[in-house]
């Protein structure tokens, strides 16, 4: 994340992202506010009636497919099948499987990958690099939200010919490594590679439908540099008496260039943006087992029925209703 300015009046040009402006200026803005890195948990070929998950761990992951294919299996949804080249990275923890059969009923079991470049290779082998995504920010869950659960690079997709060029290099690297659990510096910063294209590519189909939930709140206050102290601060004390006042004052400008800033750059007031972003940590701490009363505290609310009407009002549940069924959905049997 960039460290934090104290912007003049004269800077506050808001910058808000459109389809005119290079995607790599907003795509470096948002991986400075991600901060994120890839760590390939593994690389290397599978053999025979093999399967493979990276799910249940609470992380984002990703598959990629460097040699063969194989089939990705989803509760609820139609196998899929991953030829050489093409792969996907989970946002989100998600039940999911991998195996060689496109019957997601036909029996498996986990084995360990092998050493890409050591035996005989067949037909059916399958040569993939798996791993996890490492999100060090506190903006990251919000940030994440707001993208699909999952993304999927097939060929003949634009951003395919990219990561295309990035394949082979992962393929060799994966030949040489001794033991497909210790992959290679090199494997990392590849996988590096994979996730940002993807982005990129996930951003620019945005800007250019212009159809973007991201566009607003959270994801437009990473496209205005000079709002991002306010952002760390509110993440870092959402319980705190938020004032329009004290925003500005935390920027070193007038109240009314504060709002006039924020409101062109967020679409919104900032007593609106609040409100969301202390329910969004609110319904973070109620996915993660607090209490109601605790949650409504870390955001700023003393009365749980004054902190339920705004739950309410924002996401148009009770956080009651909400734990419950998320509590349910935890407990309940695959």
């Amino acid at each position: 994340m960039p460290a934090p300015i104290s912007p003049s009046t004269a800077a506050l040009a808001p910058t808000r992202p459109d389809t005119t402006q290079p995607i790599e200026a907003w795509l470096e803005r948002l991986l400075q506010a991600l901060r994120w890195r890839a760590t390939v948990l593994h690389a290397g070929r599978y053999c025979g009636s093999w399967q493979a998950s990276t799910a249940g761990r609470q992380q984002a992951s990703f598959h990629w497919v460097l040699q063969g294919r194989c089939w990705l299996h989803r509760p609820g949804q139609p196998s899929l099948l991953l030829n050489c080249g093409e792969g996907l990275f989970f946002l989100k923890d998600e039940p999911h499987r991998l195996s060689p059969f496109a019957d997601a009923n036909e029996a498996t079991q986990a084995k360990a990958m092998q050493p890409a470049g050591q035996g005989e290779t067949q037909a059916s082998d399958c040569v993939l690099a798996c791993g996890f995504l490492h999100f060090e920010s506190a903006l990251a869950p919000l940030l994440l939200a707001a993208l699909p659960g999952s993304m999927l690079l097939c060929q003949g997709k634009p951003e395919s010919q990219a990561c295309a060029r990035l394949l082979p290099m992962m393929l060799d690297e994966a030949r040489l490594m001794s033991s497909a659990e210790e992959p290679s510096l090199v494997m990392q910063r590849l996988a590096d590679l994979l996730f940002m294209l993807c982005l990129r590519a996930q951003l620019g189909q945005a800007l250019a439908t212009g159809a973007q939930p991201q566009l607003s709140g959270l994801w437009s206050m990473t496209t205005e540099i000079s709002l991002l102290p306010l952002m760390l601060a509110l993440l870092q004390d959402p319980a705190a008496d938020w004032t329009a006042e004290r925003m500005a004052a935390q920027l070193h400008v007038s109240r009314a260039s504060f709002f006039r800033l924020f409101t062109q750059t967020c679409g919104q007031t900032p007593a609106q943006f609040l409100l969301e972003l202390r329910m969004q940590l609110a319904t973070q701490r109620l996915q993660q087992g607090e209490s109601i009363s605790r949650a409504a505290e870390q955001v700023g609310y003393q009365s749980s029925s004054a902190f339920s009407r705004a739950y309410r009002k924002v996401t148009g549940d009770l956080p009651g209703r909400f734990r419950h069924a998320r509590k349910s959905a935890v407990n309940r049997p695959d």
